[in-house]
């Protein structure tokens, strides 16, 4: 395993086996295990295929999208649309 500190940019990389990070990024083959909890932005989407997504458009509120359009929403109310 490798580490890299850019002074100039404050930039680490880190590489080893099927993980790689670099920048502000994360790249890991496999399966990954996370105890505590992931935080998402807005979407999950499958690498190739963005326009199939696990969203978070607002608070409470979860949406799955397949081809680019919103199939299943679920509401604060918990109402399926």
């Amino acid at each position: 395993m490798g580490i890299q500190i850019n002074g100039q940019n404050d930039n680490i990389s880190a590489t080893d086996g099927g993980l790689t990070i670099s920048d502000l990024e994360i790249n890991q083959s496999g399966i990954s295990t996370f105890n505590a909890g992931v935080g998402i932005g807005d979407s999950i989407f499958h690498l190739g295929d963005d326009d199939t997504q696990i969203r978070f458009p607002a608070a409470d509120t979860v949406s799955i999208e397949t081809a680019g359009s919103e199939r299943l929403h679920i509401d604060s109310n918990g109402d399926l649309g």
